[in-house]
This record gives C-alpha cells, structure tokens and sequence, in this order.
C-alpha cells in the first residue's frame, strides 16, 4: 500500500486524502477509515511522504524527493544540536524538560543537545528550574498590555510541558486535563477558558473567566476577536457567562 501511495504521488504529483483512498481501493489495498492514516503514516516516517501544497482547500501529499531536493545529511549527534538550537530561537526560555517533552527526546539526549549547543546559550534560575535561551535573545520584559484568543495546541501552550504554567502564575487553573480547547490570555496570563465555533457568517467566542476581567481587558479580548475575525473574513461574537459583546471585523 505504501509503494502505491508513493508510485501514484510520482505519477499525478501532490495529492488529497480522497484522491489517495480511492487510488487505493481501486488497486484493491486498504484505503478504508484508519488504515489510510496508517499507510500514509508509515510513508511519511519512511521520509518518502510529506504534506504538499494546498488544492481546491484540501491538504495533499507529496513526495519529500521532490519537496527536499538537497537535503542536509545530519548524524545524530548533529541532529540534536540543530533541534535544540531551533526549538531554543523560537522557544526559550525553555527547560531541558521542556525541549525533551517537544521533540520526544529522553532526558539524556535533551541535556546532551543543549550541552552540545552550550557556547550559543546564556541561562538563568527560576522556580527552582534552569531556563535557557539562545544568546544575545534576552526574555522579553515589555509591560505593554495585550491579549490573545488562542487554541491549547498553540505553541505558546503545547510548545512546553515543564514551564508550561508560566502562563498561570497564579495557579486559577486545574493541572489536570484541559477544560477546554482554548483559552484567553491577558498579559501573557490564562484569564479564561475558551471555546469557539466558526459560522457561514460569524466565529463566536465563549470565554469561562478564571478571574474576574475589567472593562479594559474586555476591550483588549475584543480587539483580538475582531483581528480573528478579520482573518477568518467572519463576524466575531464574544459571550462572558451570558453576556454578549459584538464587534465587526
């Protein structure tokens, strides 16, 4: 199944998840329910497949010898370097915990490719953690007021595991489960927990605050309503425990 997923891509270029599934009933493979996601699973940790560029809306795959055509050729060691030098630009301050929990590395390797990368990194000690962060890219101490409506897969959330309750310091939220699939941040901190609903015409917001939010962190909830909706080319609503504010985008 794999070889015909990889023959058909070769032939026709990127292609859907429909396309793929009836290229291989036709062939009499399995293409039904999870067994796609199985085959195009093994394909893609075989680095014979990758995501391809968007058609008619959808996601396609492609073949990575298309996609990559001079790829670096890393050992490990090098590898883990690279990964920790990446994840530590986009991520630190960071803990050793937190790089291995995102790149599902051992503890070892994780303290191995920040050791490896040592020369590039400046650390500091809080909480009874050590935190590092590339050099020269210093923690950003900026008082300005903002606020986010994100996902809980948004990297801010689900890029950390150890720090991740940086975003609570006042611990308002359960360690256990999420409660929801998203949340509003004030501040750089979780003030409530969000679900949203995209419409034909609307994207509506349901905050459950964790904290009492003043006029002007609603103002600030608002105008991060109204830039999503903005995007989504949607109205956005946003409802407070019965109370709805509505903003056009």
């Amino acid at each position: 199944a794999v070889d015909a997923v990889v023959s058909a891509i070769d032939s026709n270029g990127p292609m859907t998840r429909q396309q793929l599934r009836e290229r291989l009933l036709r062939a009499g493979l399995p293409g039904e329910g999870i067994s796609l996601s199985i085959v195009t699973t093994s394909a893609e940790l075989s680095a014979l497949i990758c995501s391809g560029p968007r058609l008619d809306g959808e996601q396609t795959h492609a073949l990575v010898s298309k996609r990559v055509r001079n790829p670096r050729r890393l050992d490990r060691d090098e590898a883990l370097a690279e990964l920790a030098a990446r994840y530590l630009r986009g991520h630190g301050p960071a803990t050793v915990r937190d790089l291995a929990y995102w790149a599902t590395l051992t503890l070892a390797d994780a303290r191995t490719a920040i050791d490896s990368i040592g020369d590039q990194l400046s650390h500091f000690d809080h909480d009874g953690r050590t935190y590092w962060h590339v050099r020269g890219n210093e923690p950003a101490t900026s008082t300005e007021s903002s606020a986010h409506l994100l996902q809980i897969l948004d990297e801010i959330y689900r890029g950390y595991q150890d720090s991740r309750w940086v975003l609570d310091a006042a611990k308002l939220l359960s360690r256990t489960r999420e409660p929801a699939i998203g949340m509003a941040l004030i501040n750089g901190q979780v003030t409530a927990t969000m679900t949203r609903h995209v419409n034909v015409d609307t994207v509506e917001f349901n905050l459950s605050p964790i904290r009492p939010i003043n006029a002007d962190e609603r103002l600030r909830i608002g105008e991060a309503a109204e830039h999503y909706g903005y995007y989504l080319n949607r109205q956005p609503n946003v409802t407070y425990t019965g109370h709805r504010s509505r903003r056009q985008p």
